[in-house]
């Protein structure tokens, strides 16, 4: 390998063999098209002047059983196809897609429309080759759902659901009418890319754990349901201003200098900026902003200090925090799930607020068999999920 090749250095690698495959996911299916095309049209040049029983013949020998008429719906298809590709070109379109329902006024109506789409997309995504995973799902006091945090992986996830933010209507004879009257039931859905986790191997999945993470502690702490919501936001999205931070500094196998630090530490308010625009949420901009001040006023970016930080945003850098210690980094490997409480204890009153160490501590059992379900054994002995041992 020459030195100063590009293949000499593992960042630049990466990037070269990513553009590689973007350009063969473009050039391999249309040399596909094109070559069926002309095989097509090779055949009919062949087939011309031969009787109608030799053109039948030779058209089932090459097309292998079948008809020119099928050949041409075959190519049509992967033309639709690749004029679909054409069309999902956006710099997301790619990627997961993170997809949140709330049922709207009306109660059980909306909440059983709510779960109605909820099955939809899921069956959907299934049908076309799609992982689906329940983050988050907050259920209806009689039937339905009020919320439900989805994630949907595969290519081209976000770009076919990206057309279907808005508020879907359902108008029908109730069921849960005993007069049989017409309701008109609404459910909002919100399509976002998962773009936050993708640019680091090591963090991979974070994001969606500190939300599960967080839903728990703030059940324990008997947060509302509208809180409940922005919380599950502001988690998922928490470290999306990291998409301005430079490679170099967010893929870095150790320690950050204090320059790498300060440029790290922009990163909230980068996602600030980025989401503030979005009205739906408004509510979940501290928790992006926020997430890294401290009890005492000791954190950033703004020194935000005790109960004026929202208790919401308290919970959510307690979970961040747990996630983090529980998990291997180029650095060090994965703390225990008791160690990891250990060590968040002995910030309390300092970077945590010691009331949401508390609702941690009573919720620990269950806390621990969330981590093992998402994927974490070693961190979490099989006695600590039977007794609450913390």
């Amino acid at each position: 390998m020459a030195e100063g090749s590009v293949w000499a250095d593992p960042e630049k690698s990466r990037q070269a063999v990513q553009e590689i495959k973007e350009l063969k996911r473009w050039v391999d299916p249309y040399h596909a098209v094109r070559k069926r095309i002309d095989d097509a049209r090779a055949l009919l040049e062949l087939a011309e002047g031969e009787s109608d029983e030799e053109h039948a013949r030779l058209v089932a020998e090459m097309l292998k059983g079948r008809s020119l008429e099928q050949e041409a719906e075959g190519i049509a298809a992967q033309l639709e196809a690749l004029e679909l590709q054409n069309m999902l070109r956006g710099s997301d379109d790619t990627r997961d897609a993170l997809l949140t329902i709330h049922s709207g006024a009306g109660g059980t109506e909306s909440q059983d429309w709510a779960e109605m789409l909820m099955r939809m997309y899921t069956r959907w995504a299934e049908r076309h080759g799609f992982k689906v995973e329940v983050l988050d799902l907050l259920q209806g006091e009689e039937a339905g759902i009020k919320s439900a945090e989805i994630q949907i992986s595969g290519q081209y996830a976000y770009g076919l659901l990206k057309a279907e933010k808005g508020v879907h209507r359902l108008v029908r004879i109730s069921p849960y009418d005993s007069n049989a009257r017409r309701h008109t039931s609404f459910a909002s859905i919100e399509a976002l890319a998962r773009a936050i986790d993708a640019r680091d191997p090591y963090t991979y999945g974070h994001s969606a754990r500190v939300a599960r993470l967080s839903s728990e502690i703030a059940e324990e702490m008997g947060l509302p349901p509208d809180q409940l919501i922005a919380l599950s936001r502001a988690s998922l999205l928490h470290d999306i201003g990291k998409i301005g931070v430079e490679d170099r500094v967010l893929r870095k196998p150790g320690p950050l200098n204090p320059r790498e630090t300060a440029a790290m530490r922009e990163h909230p308010v980068i996602g600030y900026e980025m989401l503030k625009g979005l009205h739906f949420l408004e509510s979940s901009l501290e928790g992006v902003r926020h997430h890294h001040e401290h009890w005492d006023g000791g954190g950033y970016p703004d020194g935000v200090k005790g109960e004026d930080i929202p208790l919401a945003v308290r919970i959510l850098t307690v979970a961040d925090a747990l996630d983090a210690l529980t998990s291997d980094r180029p650095y060090r490997t994965a703390m225990s799930f008791l160690d990891a409480v250990h060590r968040i204890e002995a910030g309390a009153g300092n970077q945590f607020d010691p009331a949401v160490i508390r609702a941690l501590r009573s919720r620990s059992a269950a806390i621990a068999a969330l981590l093992l379900v998402m994927g974490k054994p070693r961190a979490v002995p099989l006695d600590v999920v039977k007794e609450p041992a913390v």
